[in-house]
């Protein structure tokens, strides 16, 4: 049996710049974080995804936006792995069009703090955080869920043609399809559930989706990584220094988020680590992405799309 053609020349500059482009976009995030700390004397958000109510916010909601589409356009070698990456790629427009309320006040927009307490008595900075973004959020979301629903019926459309003109794919292919299909089904029904608290200032919607939308993302893109050590050994039939690199940034991935969560929590919140745990987990998981990525591009540079 003939070995497959060369993927052509340009596919593989293609896909290598897409890539490498992830990198490029992260450590674009990571540069304008840096100059808004700078810029308001080394006070430092709580977390990462405060940076939603700063100057950072258009690099921030831009660059989830670019990791998302680059997640799912890109075929993953499996479809455990191309599954993985599909869901990561839904849940960081979610991260980022919801933003966290895990917000202090320098860097804020200008006077926002001050309206909190002195517009209405009792009313809190969270309130005010919502009350100024709602319209943002609710247009951005809504979008999202409908932009999801017409890929999932132009996928369901896609695939009955395919069997209707006979070219129904291999299984693990349809296998691939269904999980990733039913994921975003399920995504949509539960995104559309929790939307209908948007307007409660105490609701789920405003004070949970984010959080758990954000540990989600990182669940799915650590899943993605072991897919991809487990694809590497079918493919070699022995160990490699790729694949012990995958199993190395799975397990950094899960250990440091759980060691720094657990001792910023024993730290305690009368402490800059115990105040910022947050954002070091959500900084170091970043970072490890950009490192998997490239690795994952130096180990794929000549490989054209997956056969399954």
């Amino acid at each position: 049996m003939a070995s497959p053609s060369p993927p052509p020349l340009v596919a593989l500059r293609t896909y290598a710049a897409i890539r490498m482009s992830m990198v490029a976009v992260i450590v674009g995030l990571g540069l304008s974080v840096a100059l808004e700390i700078r810029r308001v004397d080394g006070c430092v958000q709580r977390s990462l995804s405060a940076y939603y109510y700063t100057p950072v916010r258009p690099v921030f909601v831009g660059t989830l936006i670019a990791l998302g589409v680059a997640m799912i356009a890109l075929w993953g070698k499996t479809p455990a792995e191309d599954a993985f990456l599909n869901l990561a790629g839904i849940l960081a427009a979610v991260v980022a069009f919801v933003p966290t309320l895990d917000a202090n006040s320098c860097g804020l927009p200008s006077g926002m703090r001050a309206t909190a307490l002195a517009q209405v008595p009792g009313r809190s900075l969270d309130d005010a955080l919502i009350d100024a973004n709602a319209p943002a959020v609710h247009n951005n979301f809504l979008v999202l869920v409908a932009v999801i629903v017409i890929a999932l019926a132009g996928t369901a459309v896609a695939a009955v043609a395919r069997v209707g003109r006979g070219t129904t794919p291999s299984g693990p292919r349809r296998l691939g399809y269904a999980v990733t299909w039913l994921g975003a089904a399920v995504a949509v029904v539960v995104l559309l559930v929790v939307y209908r608290g948007a307007d409660d200032n105490a609701s789920f919607f405003n004070h949970g989706l984010h959080s758990w939308s954000a540990v989600a993302l990182f669940a799915f893109v650590v899943l993605a990584v072991g897919a991809a050590a487990v694809k590497k050994r079918a493919d070699s039939g022995a160990p490699t220094g790729c694949e012990a690199t995958y199993w190395l940034l799975a397990a950094t991935m899960v250990g440091s988020a759980l060691v720094i969560g657990l001792t910023g929590a024993a730290a305690g919140a009368d402490g800059w680590y115990g105040r910022h745990s947050t954002f070091l987990i959500e900084a170091v998981l970043i970072v490890l992405l950009a490192v998997f990525w490239i690795v994952q591009t130096i180990d794929r540079r000549h490989e054209g799309a997956p056969t399954y």
